[in-house]
């Protein structure tokens, strides 16, 4: 019933747009380190300092949104929704927070790499945990309650568009790939 519950408030956020003073702005005092936050897609390089294979479809990838939220995969499923926002602190740390009453929107594609999906599962149930993270380099590092930490790398630009998307909307659950949009499920 909760996933239920989570699912249709879920969809009501997808279908109610937030009205016009009502979300986060995307401000920040250093324009270019937050374009280049929110305009990459990381991809988990590793996590509790194990290393993460690459595969078709990465384990794992994070976009830290203009509105603060926070979107990704694990594995061949999409990631979404307002339990997880970010904040920048300086340009380079900020924090997470986590509001359990708000939906976790994902996919619940059947992905055929048995591994990379151990490893979103596990990745988004620490992200329950994160309340760090810092730019080392290049890399994001998110560091966990219990003193681990996962290692992401950009891979590229944020998708702004795509034809495939059946609304043309990067932030829809069909667009589940934003590395490569045109393997978005139909």
């Amino acid at each position: 019933m909760a996933v239920l519950r989570h699912t249709i408030i879920g969809l009501s956020v997808l279908i109610f747009p937030a009205l016009p003073g009502c979300a986060p702005t995307a401000t920040s005092s250093h324009p270019a380190a937050y374009q280049s936050l929110t305009g990459s897609v990381w991809a988990l390089r590793s996590l509790q300092r194990r290393h993460v294979p690459r595969s078709r479809h990465e384990a794992v990838t994070l976009r830290l949104l203009p509105d603060h939220g926070i979107a990704g995969t694990a594995s061949c499923n999409s990631v979404g929704g307002r339990e997880f926002t970010w904040t920048a602190t300086t340009d380079a740390e900020g924090s997470f927070a986590r509001d359990p009453s708000q939906p976790t929107i994902m996919t619940v594609a059947g992905c055929n790499n048995v591994v990379a999906t151990q490893i979103a599962n596990h990745f988004w149930t620490l992200m329950t945990k994160a309340r760090k993270w810092s730019i080392d380099r290049g890399d994001l590092l998110l560091r966990f309650d219990d003193g681990t930490m996962a290692v992401l790398k950009a891979i590229g630009p944020t998708a702004q568009t795509s034809t495939d998307c059946r609304s043309a909307d990067p932030n829809n659950l069909d667009c589940h790939d934003p590395v490569n949009p045109r393997e978005a499920k139909r």
